[in-house]
């Protein structure tokens, strides 16, 4: 895993997943304590996308 302190638009405004990778998680973390606010997608949340 690693960390990015800020990357802007970057990394879920404008992110997309058409190379069938899954968005990261975004986490924050305040006096060493980190806390998930959106879950990293799974390979199951790509492809239910995906039309039968």
């Amino acid at each position: 895993m690693i960390a990015v302190p800020g990357c802007g638009a970057h990394h879920f405004p404008l992110a997309s997943n058409y190379d069938m990778v899954g968005r990261p998680p975004l986490v924050t973390v305040r006096d060493g304590q980190a806390r998930v606010l959106v879950r990293g997608e799974t390979l199951e949340d790509v492809l239910r996308r995906d039309a039968a």
